[in-house]
């Protein structure tokens, strides 16, 4: 709302450098975030994840996706697969606050990408 107010503004006192370097380019960064975050959320409708899916996992489950549950035993049991490759897909709020901080890369290093891994089929 504020971006259009500027902009209707910036034509009604014919303040043509504003519009362009500010309203216009405003808009620009607006809508990339806010497609990215679409873009971001239809992968991962389209990530298909068995959360069901109680069998082993086959390699080894990595140190991150262990429990702190307060029943002692659950912290030592490896989870079921459908469990841990739920637990190593990163959030949108996540991916989108890497993006634009951290150029792309993630923190955790046991996170994995929603398209083009082996966790995700």
């Amino acid at each position: 709302m504020g971006i259009v107010t500027k902009g209707t503004n910036c034509v009604y006192f014919r303040d043509w450098p504003s519009l362009v370097t500010e309203v216009i380019a405003g808009l620009i960064i607006l809508l990339s975030l806010f497609g990215w975050m679409d873009l971001l959320i239809i992968a991962k409708w389209l990530c298909y994840l068995d959360i069901e899916d109680t069998t082993p996992l086959k390699g080894g489950i990595p140190e991150a996706i262990h429990t702190d549950s307060e029943i002692p035993e659950d912290n030592f049991r490896d989870p079921p697969t459908g469990e841990a490759k739920n637990r190593l897909m990163p959030s949108v709020i996540n991916l989108m606050i890497d993006t634009v901080f951290n150029g792309g890369t993630s923190k955790a290093p046991n996170d994995v990408a929603y398209i083009g891994n082996e966790l995700a089929t």
